[in-house]
């Protein structure tokens, strides 16, 4: 059996990943910086304001970027696919 503190700390990992994909999706598709992440994701969750670092939203870019999802360049991150 798995340990419930290393489920729920995948779930919340997982969650900011997707917080953060989707925030590049809808607000970023020219790139963004951390900070640029970090204040949109601010004001859209308001209630978890403090939830929402630039370690963390550092942390979610670096492994949507190994998943290719999205890179890094000149200090910005942008989608690897723009959606259409």
């Amino acid at each position: 059996m798995e340990n419930p503190l290393l489920l729920i700390t995948d779930k919340v990992t997982r969650m900011i990943r997707s917080m953060v994909y989707l925030a590049m999706w809808i607000g970023y598709r020219r790139g963004a910086t951390t900070n640029d992440i970090v204040g949109f994701l601010r004001v859209w969750a308001p209630s978890d304001r403090d939830r929402f670092h630039t370690g963390a939203i550092e942390r979610a870019l670096v492994e949507l970027n190994l998943r290719g999802k999205v890179v890094n360049a000149g200090g910005r991150w942008y989608l690897a696919e723009v959606p259409c």
